[in-house]
């Protein structure tokens, strides 16, 4: 048999031992020992992420946009991520010294010295060209050669990587993993459909085991180069088999036991993968118009072409699942780190993370991973541990949702599981868990995300937003963007943008357009969980704003939008008594308008808007409450559960909070001395103030620290509305000794 030559990737399939903890410590403790050892390994990993923040703007050539997506895959905070330094290639991790090449006509590997080498009709209708740098040329001066010709769209080394795994004992457990999914209750609702295909690309997958027999379409062997793709190593069948076991009553059971699987054997008996098989592997998915592409193998090296080529499948339906990766490291593998790819962690039986199992940003959803009992290629059974196995159960979970919802896209079958996932520790999203384990049932009775309030994700069909209020809106499903448009109608005002990060999984990215898409800006200066903001100097004309989420990532937590341009004058407000204490607090950003250009000056302050006002001047991190009539999409949750925990302000016994009832001046006294720890008392009496009633104390207070006074009645009016107007001159003299 030939020698093949071999690239990227690992297949990911380490087995490290967990250790069980003894019977007498409670599972409180092993939760928090284990959370304890994920931080120290975290802290003590090598960070791809970069540990200084970048710069705050930065030009962009918007003229090049040819679509949103561009934005997303032509940034990454770490350029590592996608350009190899041309001058330090380890040849020993190239094989035979080729270079893939996307190319245009014309492409004469004669004039770069080079041999060109045989390549299939899947990437030559494509544009690719596979060469052979001869020993007495330099591989690395050619490769930054072609990578500067502009005939040439990229040139990428052909790296080499070999994988490693370690079976478990076979039969240790059986079929634990549907615990978790909840699969029993699911399984009652539907057991998948015959009309969807599973790619899986992998080593081949043994047709004939019983627990296979029947579903295992034709495929293609693209290492051997033949219509059959027999599994000559293993790994392909387990993952097979965890996808789409039959339910026959003997053996085991697939996820999904109806789904069709499609073998595309891109990795050998010794388990390697070449990059041109990987990229035929994906287009020849693409092209067999699969469902699902289930890839459970990884790497560390970023590839323009297989960036593409998943792009390619993701604009054409298919959900792409990926294994994370078991170096137990916060460095992204790839492809599981592509944004398009969802990267699935593995979990043990405590549904905690392995130890084996990467985590990190770029990470979606856990699901089962360690003594997973499958299809063994010899017939029989065996039980492997690796992230390589918690993809293959969520690519299943995708299948029974597309099963369900045929005309579903990729993006709302992705947020169906991580919308009915559950992390350990109870949050939206969690570095070691990312969205948490899915539950299968309430994954299938989801019904479609309402996107009719969405904001568009089309440039020049944008939401036209106005300067001096805010915009409170969601990011509603993986990769979404949402598009706005704002008008500067002054020549080089100093545009101020400003958008809060809903959780602290999300990191905000703005980019700014002008209407002739001659000139860009990219805002990104903060981490996750700390929102963007950046002044802008520009000229009079119409922009684009796009604002999305690094990641991709999407949260039930609204975001706050903002620009201002210093023309924010309102009509309800000039020349009144709180116009100066108005103007403070807008200009501080802590008070907006209405849409329709008004302040509200007459207008009672609701529970929500105070609640939010001194959430935000506080800088008290946005925590979501329990209260029953404040969805976590309520666009003041954050604030109003921050104000919670913090016990500035509660709700009501019935465990609502009423965030549109206004609050009264005497709750507002409260509130103001809480949040602010006022002291003192005075002597001023008011005849409508009972010294024995619950708010005589914080009234008091409020007097005595000169903020507040009474009518010239002599009396507080306690129950009274408090006003905006009034609201805002109380917090002017509160924060400002100017007043």
């Amino acid at each position: 048999m030939k020698r093949r030559p071999f690239v990227v990737l690992a297949i990911v399939v380490l087995l490290f031992q967990l250790l069980i903890p003894a019977a007498a410590f409670a599972k409180e403790n092993h939760y928090q020992e284990h959370l304890d050892s994920l931080k120290d390994k975290a802290e003590d990993a090598p960070k791809v992420i970069p540990l200084e923040k970048v710069d705050k703007i930065f030009p962009i050539k918007a003229n090049q946009l040819k679509e949103l997506n561009d934005l997303r895959k032509n940034y990454r905070k770490d350029t590592n991520y996608k350009a190899q330094n041309l001058n330090s290639i380890n040849m020993k991790k190239v094989e035979d010294r080729r270079i893939l090449v996307s190319a245009k006509e014309g492409f004469d590997a004669a004039t770069y010295g080079v041999e060109e080498l045989p390549l299939s009709k899947t990437l030559s209708k494509r544009g690719y060209r596979l060469v052979r740098v001869p020993k007495d040329v330099d591989y690395q001066s050619t490769l930054k050669q072609m990578n500067q010709d502009q005939s040439i769209h990229n040139a990428e080394p052909d790296y080499i990587h070999k994988i490693s795994y370690v079976p478990s004992d076979g039969y240790y457990s059986y079929q634990w993993q549907y615990r978790p999914l909840n699969m029993e209750k699911a399984w009652d609702v539907s057991r998948g459909s015959t009309d969807t295909v599973v790619a899986v690309l992998d080593t081949g997958i043994y047709p004939n085991h019983p627990d296979l027999n029947g579903k295992i379409l034709r495929g293609y062997d693209f290492v051997n180069e033949d219509s059959n793709p027999m599994d000559d190593h293993g790994h392909g069948t387990h993952v097979a088999g965890l996808i789409g076991a039959h339910a026959d009553q003997t053996g085991i059971i697939g996820v999904n036991p109806k789904t069709k699987i499609l073998p595309v054997k891109v990795a050998d008996r010794e388990g390697m993968l070449t990059l041109v098989d990987i990229l035929q592997g994906i287009y020849y998915s693409i092209d067999q118009q699969v469902d699902i592409i289930n890839m459970s193998f990884g790497g560390y090296q970023y590839s323009w072409e297989i960036d593409d080529a998943l792009w390619e499948a993701y604009y054409n339906g298919i959900v792409l699942v990926a294994a994370a990766g078991n170096e137990g490291t916060w460095e992204p593998a790839f492809p599981a780190s592509y944004y398009q790819v969802i990267s699935v962690a593995a979990t043990a039986q405590d549904d905690f993370i392995t130890d084996f199992s990467n985590y990190g940003p770029f990470i979606n959803l856990t699901s089962p991973g360690k003594d997973l009992l499958s299809t063994y290629y010899l017939n029989g059974y065996q039980s492997w541990s690796g992230t390589s196995f918690s993809a293959p159960i969520v690519s299943g979970l995708a299948a029974l949702v597309k099963g369900k919802h045929k005309n579903w896209t990729p993006a709302e079958i992705q947020w169906a599981m991580e919308a009915n996932a559950k992390t350990w520790n109870g949050k939206e999203w969690d570095t070691f868990d990312g969205y948490g384990i899915p539950d299968g049932y309430k994954m299938i009775k989801s019904s479609k995300v309402d996107l009719t309030k969405d904001v568009p994700d089309e440039l020049f069909e944008g939401r036209r937003i106005g300067s001096g209020y805010s915009t409170f809106e969601k990011i509603d499903l993986p990769l979404d963007f949402d598009v706005y448009e704002f008008k500067v109608d002054r020549e080089h005002p100093k545009v101020h943008l400003s958008v809060t990060s809903p959780t602290e999984s999300m990191d905000m990215v703005m980019y700014v357009f002008d209407e002739t898409m001659e000139n860009g800006w990219l805002i990104d200066g903060n981490f996750q969980g700390e929102g963007e903001e950046a002044t802008l100097n520009l000229s009079k004309g119409i922009y684009q704003l796009v604002v999305m989420d690094y990641y991709g990532h999407w949260s039930e937590t609204p975001y706050e939008l903002r620009m201002d341009d210093g023309t924010q004058d309102f009509p309800d407000v000039v020349g009144k008594w709180a116009e100066p204490y108005i103007e403070y607090l807008v200009d501080e950003g802590l008070m907006i308008g209405y849409p329709d250009g008004t302040f509200g000056f007459s207008k009672p302050i609701t529970r929500a808007a105070a609640a939010t006002v001194i959430g935000r001047e506080l800088g008290l991190p946005q925590e979501h409450g329990n209260f029953k009539d404040v969805p976590k999409s309520h666009w003041a949750s954050g604030y109003i559960g921050a104000m919670e925990k913090a016990g500035i302000l509660t709700g009501y016994k019935d465990g609502t909070f009423r965030p549109d009832k206004p609050m009264t001046r005497e709750e507002m006294a409260a509130v103001i001395v809480r949040a602010y720890e006022l002291t003192g008392s005075s002597n001023v009496r008011f005849s409508d103030v009972d010294p024995d009633s619950w708010s005589y104390k914080y009234i008091s207070t409020l007097v005595a620290n000169g903020i507040v006074s009474g009518y010239p009645d002599g009396t507080f009016r306690p129950g009274l509305d408090i006003k905006r107007s009034e609201f805002a001159a109380l917090m002017a003299r509160l924060l400002s000794d100017k007043f």
